[in-house]
Parts: C-alpha cells; structure tokens; sequence
C-alpha cells in the first residue's frame, strides 16, 4: 500500500461516475501503473471516507473484498484511496440475461457466503448487497475467487451505529427487521443474500417497485406465503427458516452446506461456475420439488438436523445414499487434481 501526499499528479481521471454528499468516485488511470482503478476522493465529511477505509483495511486479508492499492491526502487536506476497477457485475449480467441457472446462482450464493463470513468474523456489518455491488475481476483462477464485493459505504463495526445515508439500489434487499429496529445485524446480511438469490434465479422480487415504506411490510407477508417460493427448490425455504432460528449468531458453513446440497440435487455438480460470465449453455437441471423434500440436504454430509426437521426421514434408499457418496468421492478427486495442476 503506498501513502501519498501529493495533488494528484499519479492519476488521471477518466470521467466521474457517482457523487454523494461526501465524496465522489472517478474512474481513473494510474499513470505510474498504467493501470485503470476506481478513485474515491472526500468532499464532505471528513470521516465518511476515512471510516470506509479503515473497514477495507481491517477486510484486507479476505479473499472477494477489494484491496486498497493507494490512500492519502491531497494538497486540500481532502482524503483519497483507490481500489481496482471491475468491469463487469452481476446486475450487468442480469440485464442481459433476464435470470440466471440455478447453478450460476448457487455459485455466486456461495462465494458470497465465503465473503461474509470473512467479514463477519471480524465483527463487521455489510448491509448493502445488490447485485451493482457484486462484481468480477479479471485475475482469479476460477469464478470463486474472481467474485467480489464492493460498496462498502454502509458497512460498520457491529457496535456501531450504521451509516444514514442509503443505497437505493441495496433496498428491495433490506432485511425485513431493519426498519422495525433501526440496526442492521449479521443476519440480516444473511437474509438479504436470500433475496439477491432469488432475485437472480427468478427475475424480479415482489415488492422492489413499491414505496420504500411499503417494502418491508410486503416482505414479511410474502415469506409467509407460497407465491414467493414458486417454481424454486423446496429447500430455499429451508434458507429463510434457519436464518429466522439462529439467534445465537449466523452459521455460515450451514448455509454453504445447504446451498451445495441444492446444486448436488438439481444442477447434479459441485462445480463452482457462473454459466452466463463466459456466456455458456446452462446444463439440464431437474425439475424443482415443491413438498418437504428436505432430505436433499443431507445426501452428501451427514449433517446434523436442525430442531425443526429433526423428525424427517433422511436416507430412503440406501443404494441411492452410497452412490451419491461414491460420485461426490470422484468429485472431490477431480477438484483436487484440477487444483494441483493449476498451481503448476
């Protein structure tokens, strides 16, 4: 990380693309680098800037999360930093595509829950996924470590208060609960990770052309109601349920186990791929189950049940089961090799 001093002679800007009360964001050119970056320089609040900083920094060994590549303060005592530029996002690929497979939503459901775990674990709040905010670079070796989050304007420490200032695009995503408390929760990044998924695999969500003050009312009906889950695996629901029950915190690697026991049952992989980035013919998946078929869940890894499917029959067909977990053995053999070869 390099700290300047200076008025900004190492960069050229390209053009400006967003403004707020606080600062403005440039699309850059650092001339030193021959390197196109995103620029944020403070026109505001000295500290709106600094505080996103400072998450970025305390962020800068998660894998996903944008690096700070150089901060400072110009000749005007005004603070800088700037971080890669990402060309492409999922809500581009959104608008051209209309939907995504299931596979491809599976797996960016999946990095994403890489990436908030991460952040989590460092007691940071994110509250402003939208499919703008999740974006690909062009070095990675894979699709998984290609994704990334940015927008980091609303993110805080737990103990914090969160930021007034909204993302209009971030809102059809809001927890349900935000506005009831005014404080926004490791959950709830969670459950707004739910609605980005079914957003994506669906098109659209019920409530996001309503009034703001009518969305988190609707939100809440439509979970309880069948309408929402149409034409999605019984198992989303299962998402949204288990959210609800951890109040002792968010478990991350159970939802990643659920989200890939999803892909194993309808999509039949575990391959990490988001189909429509490099414009690939989605595979067959099977048809979607509407009544409990929960047990899909629990083919691959004896999980433990939670407290409310405790009562269901897992394992119907033994052959079945042993099959499953012969092909997952394969699998995981393949990846390992793939991996190996990679980094060769």
């Amino acid at each position: 990380m390099i700290y300047n001093n200076d008025t900004f002679e190492k960069f050229t800007i390209i053009k400006e693309i967003y403004e707020n009360e606080n600062h403005r964001v440039y699309l850059s050119n650092q001339i030193d680098k021959f390197k196109i970056v995103i620029l944020k320089v403070e026109i505001g609040d000295k500290k709106y800037l600094y505080s996103q900083y400072i998450i970025l920094d305390k962020l800068k060994y998660v894998l996903g999360v944008p690096k700070v590549l150089n901060c400072g303060f110009a000749a005007n005592n005004r603070f800088y930093y700037s971080i890669d530029y990402y060309e492409k996002s999922v809500s581009d690929i959104l608008k051209k595509h209309g939907t995504l497979s299931l596979q491809s939503v599976l797996s960016i459901g999946l990095s994403i829950l890489r990436i908030l775990s991460g952040i989590h674990k460092q007691e940071i709040i994110y509250c402003n996924l939208c499919p703008e905010n999740i974006v690909f670079s062009k070095e990675g070796a894979d699709h998984d470590s290609k994704l990334h989050l940015i927008g980091f304007s609303q993110a805080h420490l737990k103990q914090d208060k969160p930021n007034k200032l909204q993302n209009k695009n971030s809102l059809p995503y809001q927890s349900c609960y935000f506005n009831k408390n005014c404080q926004h929760s490791k959950s709830g990044d969670l459950e707004s990770l739910g609605y980005l998924l079914i957003k994506l695999r669906k098109g659209i969500l019920p409530w996001e052309k309503l009034p703001h003050q009518l969305m988190e009312q609707k939100k809440v009906d439509y979970l309880k109601s069948n309408e929402f889950y149409e034409g999605l695996p019984y198992e989303f629901r299962l998402y949204f349920q288990s959210i609800k029950s951890l109040n002792d915190g968010p478990k991350h690697q159970y939802l990643i186990k659920l989200l890939k026991a999803i892909m194993i049952k309808y999509c039949k992989t575990t391959r990490h791929c988001i189909l429509e980035l490099n414009q690939l013919t989605p595979i067959t998946e099977a048809s979607f189950e509407t009544d409990s078929s929960m047990e899909s869940f629990y083919l691959s890894r004896r999980v433990i049940l939670p407290s409310f499917a405790s009562s269901v029959n897992v394992y119907s067909n033994t052959e079945l089961d042993l099959s499953i977990e012969e092909k997952l053995k394969r699998l995981q053999l393949i990846s390992k090799q793939y991996k190996l070869i990679s980094n060769l």
